[in-house]
């Protein structure tokens, strides 16, 4: 693997080890009130975040995207149960379930652009692309 490649690998794993840290130390911090600006704002910042995790675990580990996805599914089970001993937080499966839906969006987004860039590899039509 060429040094470009490679220091750039180091770096989008770096990033997304930190997005991890940083996002479950914010999952377990005392939460104040959060006015609703949108309806199941929650939920859809579940679901973003864990979209946009997936998309950088994949960039990180390109060949390893099943894996990615499983392990994000863990660490939202392991979110949810840390917030459930914290005594101030409170685990939610509905939350879990947004990053599950997350995580299956960037799997759909990546498959998707998997077959435009590849049509040949996925027997797609040439009418896509």
């Amino acid at each position: 693997m060429p040094l470009r490649n490679r220091s750039g690998t180091v770096l989008l794993r770096a990033a997304f080890l930190g997005a991890l840290l940083m996002i479950f130390a914010l999952a377990l911090m005392p939460l104040g009130p959060v006015p609703d600006l949108v309806p199941s704002q929650d939920k859809l910042g579940h679901l973003a975040t864990f979209f946009g995790l997936n998309l950088l675990g994949f960039a990180a580990w390109p060949g390893r995207t099943p894996s990615v996805a499983l392990a994000l599914l863990a660490y939202g089970a392991l979110i949810e149960a840390g917030q459930a001993a914290t005594g101030y937080r409170h685990a939610e499966s509905l939350d879990w379930i947004a990053d599950a839906l997350g995580v299956a969006t960037a799997l759909a987004v990546r498959a998707f652009w998997l077959v435009r860039r590849h049509p040949h590899r996925f027997g797609a039509n040439d009418h896509l692309g």
